[in-house]
């Protein structure tokens, strides 16, 4: 999505496969049965950038999403701003092996440089 331009829609992707993946976890961790149901829920849940923006305007504060995929970190920052939200998108190769540190800095220093998305 992103090589076509649709970073937006890319981070609609990136946000879904985060909460089925948080699912995934407490779904092993406590050994829940009914795990159809909770997949169903997270499936059905509509997940929009407009709904991404409103949460981050509420919330107010600043939210850094980023993704890895196929040797490349993705890096979305939104920040609200004077009753405005912001959202800046940023992509880079992975040239070596980093450490998670490393990854959270990289993503934030590209997004904090990147350009504004309209």
């Amino acid at each position: 999505m992103v090589a076509l331009g649709r970073t937006d829609e890319a981070l609609v992707v990136a946000e879904r496969g985060r909460t089925r993946a948080f699912v995934d976890l407490l779904l092993e961790r406590q050994q829940l049965d009914g795990a159809e149901s909770w997949y169903a829920s997270v499936d059905s849940a509509p997940v929009t950038r407009e709904q991404i923006l409103d949460i981050v305007a509420k919330q107010q504060a600043s939210v850094l999403y980023f993704s890895v995929a196929a040797g490349f970190l993705y890096s979305w920052l939104i920040t609200p701003q004077h009753g405005k939200t912001t959202l800046r998108y940023s992509c880079c190769k992975i040239t070596s092996v980093i450490t998670a540190r490393e990854l959270r800095y990289m993503a934030i220093s590209k997004a904090l440089t990147a350009k504004k998305v309209p």
